[in-house]
């Protein structure tokens, strides 16, 4: 048994849902593959505010697509 709580699944996704997380994985995806040693530092920041800001906006779709739709806002 799990500590987890049971959530409804939630349908497909949007179009712009899919866009986004397709964006994010490329990046993630890019960032797997590059070489980090060659980056300068200024190269290495900009590498991870990619990163940041794709997984900040995965964490921003997950809520959209788990919260109820009675709480969703417009």
């Amino acid at each position: 048994m799990t500590d987890e709580q049971s959530h409804p699944t939630p349908g497909p996704l949007t179009d712009l849902q899919q866009a986004r997380l397709d964006y994010a994985r490329i990046e993630l995806e890019q960032a797997s593959s590059a070489d980090l040693t060659q980056h300068d530092p200024a190269g290495l920041i900009l590498v991870i505010a990619r990163l940041r800001r794709g997984l900040g906006d995965v964490l921003t779709l997950i809520d959209e697509i788990t919260e109820p739709a009675n709480e969703r806002h417009p």
